[in-house]
């Protein structure tokens, strides 16, 4: 999930972001939802990886409308 550790679970994230597992998921969703990241079932796990954008979009552009939206975690 995280640059350099593809196996690092929402807790890990949550923990390290000082937020709820529930929050890091809500962050995770929203950035399924925007398509920044993709998911992919792998066993009984979910793995996300970081979309590619082609088409001269990039990942500042769509964090940034993202921002704007305001999410939907919360």
């Amino acid at each position: 999930m995280s640059g350099g550790q593809p196996a690092l679970r929402l807790r890990d994230i949550a923990d390290r972001l000082g937020v709820t597992d529930r929050t890091a998921f809500g962050l995770v969703h929203d950035l399924c939802d925007a398509g920044i990241l993709q998911r992919s079932k792998i066993g009984r796990r979910n793995r996300y990886e970081i979309a590619d954008f082609g088409g001269g979009r990039n990942l500042s552009s769509r964090l940034a409308a993202l921002a704007r939206d305001g999410g939907g975690a919360g």
